[in-house]
């Protein structure tokens, strides 16, 4: 049976256009960008690492060891809806970038329902990085010597 944070979960991110512009022109912003996914860093860039990083500070502050099946059932919720616009590829490691680009997405909307089923703010990287996802676009790695905190500070597909 699924939990009510995971139908929110799910409502949410049916509701908005998931990766639908990467590669496309940007107007309006001087955001570093790739326009290919072989275009990506790599996970183990310093760029691309410091938002995995972050992510699992968050994961570790916020969710319980009882509360690790949800976590893990949200994780799997975003990936599978995901998987559907990119291509997402099962036996790929986190060197590929589509298969990187659906796990990142699930860690940020996982994240956000956390911080929302908690009554907790969310921090301003999360909420940059949901603006950029909301627009159809993946903010793949952070501007060298960015905090993250505002929309500027990632380079984007």
């Amino acid at each position: 049976m699924e939990s009510s944070n995971l139908r929110k979960l799910k409502s949410r991110i049916v509701g908005i256009p998931l990766f639908s512009n990467v590669g496309l022109p940007i107007a309006d912003t001087s955001n570093p960008r790739i326009s290919q996914w072989d275009a990506w860093f790599g996970p183990e860039n310093s760029r691309s690492l410091a938002i995995a990083i972050r992510q699992q500070e968050l994961h570790d502050i916020l969710v319980p060891s009882s509360g690790e099946k949800e976590w893990n059932a949200s994780l799997r919720l975003v990936v599978e809806h995901v998987k559907t616009l990119i291509p997402y590829d099962f036996d790929e490691d986190g060197w590929h970038a589509p298969t990187t680009a659906a796990w990142s997405a699930a860690w940020i909307f996982s994240l956000e329902q956390l911080h929302d089923a908690s009554g907790i703010l969310l921090p301003a990287d999360l909420s940059a990085q949901l603006v950029w996802y909301e627009r159809g676009r993946w903010p793949c790695a952070l501007v060298e010597e960015s905090s993250g905190a505002n929309l500027e500070d990632y380079v984007i597909f």
